[in-house]
């Protein structure tokens, strides 16, 4: 997996303990329950709109028409009480190729002219199911947020 747009994604290995715990418990989730997958190809965009610990975040998925390609994901990130704005968070998406294994993390950055908003590009360099969260880390606390699962279509033959 790769970032496009100069930003870096780092291997599992880099990140703290206690954020792998965090994403494998994730994953555990995310396999335990079933979700419906959503085909990179036949569909453009999805939204998920979720209450997440003290948050109330919305993620857009843009994806291309390319069966291994990028996606691009539009976070808003909202105090879950007064619905303003959060600024200032970290936040970084996980993902999982089912297919090798490969594990990466692309970092989401906000949107100077739209406070509350956080930006990021996604390439899937292989066929298969991609598991993907969300982790958010901001001024009133932490929270996952779980994606739809991507399906990209291998049309080769």
């Amino acid at each position: 997996m790769a970032y496009r747009g100069g930003h870096l994604i780092k291997p599992l290995s880099q990140f703290k303990t206690t954020k792998f715990m965090m994403a494998l418990t994730v994953l555990v989730v995310m396999l335990s329950s079933p979700v419906p997958r959503l085909m990179a190809q036949d569909q453009q965009s999805a939204e998920v709109q979720q209450a997440v610990g003290p948050y109330a975040v919305g993620v857009l998925t843009e994806r291309s028409n390319l069966s291994v390609g990028r996606a691009r994901f539009i976070i808003t990130l909202d105090d879950g009480n007064t619905g303003e704005p959060i600024t200032g968070a970290e936040i970084v998406i996980h993902i999982k190729s089912q297919a090798n294994r490969r594990e990466g993390f692309a970092a989401a950055y906000g949107v100077p002219k739209f406070p509350g908003k956080y930006n990021a590009q996604v390439r899937f360099d292989t066929p298969g199911v991609h598991l993907v969260s969300i982790e958010i880390q901001g001024p009133l606390g932490e929270g996952t947020v779980l994606v739809e699962p991507f399906q990209v279509p291998d049309v080769g033959g």
